[in-house]
């Protein structure tokens, strides 16, 4: 079981992402924890990373 972590706060890099995911990586771990990052965006970020995800990795946060 192999997983990775994304950043909410930050711009997503989607051949990262993309590699990870061809790669065998199941899991994309998140906070929505980080006192430094804008809580008020996780919902739209979380979104777009599902999108990103799609069905390839679970995202655990």
């Amino acid at each position: 079981m192999l997983g990775f972590s994304v950043y909410l706060g930050e711009t997503f890099d989607e051949l990262y992402i993309e590699t990870m995911l061809n790669h065998g990586f199941k899991y994309v771990f998140t906070s929505l924890q980080i006192p430094e990052e804008n809580s008020e965006l996780y919902f739209d970020r979380l979104k777009a990373l599902k999108l990103l995800v799609g069905d390839k990795a679970e995202i655990i946060a």
